[in-house]
């Protein structure tokens, strides 16, 4: 569960980094890979995520963010783990100020190693406005294949 939130966080922080930077009626796109060794293993990561930014006469800005994260850690004594992320994230901002949110992302992951295996498929979904959170709704399942 930590490490669904914390990805979570991870994605909210890309998807503010492309409101910062999207231009009004533009989009602004991530697209990033890497592969870093470790003494592990190999840790691989690939995030893609576009956030479109829309201003309405009105003064709001509407931005949605959709995107995707994978991680692999590929374990150099045999065995890995991925996990695989998706969020959708809209947002309405009006004279500085957050008016509505909502939020809905899913994670899978993937634990191998030998003859253990661990599948999880957790999803989470929240609606802020008015200053407070309207509903929210989290799962978290795992079987073994």
């Amino acid at each position: 569960m930590r490490k669904f939130i914390s990805l979570i966080a991870v994605l909210a922080t890309l998807a503010v980094a492309g409101i910062a930077a999207a231009a009004p009626g533009g989009a602004e796109v991530v697209k990033q890979n890497s592969c870093e060794p470790s003494w592990f293993g190999t840790i691989c990561t690939t995030v893609r995520a576009t956030t479109n930014m829309t201003a309405t006469p009105s003064g709001k800005f509407i931005y949605v963010t959709n995107g995707t994260a994978e991680r692999v850690l590929t374990f150099s004594f045999g065995g890995s783990y991925t996990s695989t992320s998706a969020i959708h994230l809209v947002s309405v901002q009006q004279d500085g100020e957050m008016r509505t949110s909502s939020e809905r992302s899913t994670q899978t992951t993937s634990y191998r190693s030998g003859t253990y295996a661990l599948d999880c498929v957790g999803s989470l979904s929240f609606h802020y406005a008015n200053g407070s959170t309207q509903s929210t709704d989290y799962s978290y399942v795992c079987t073994t294949p």
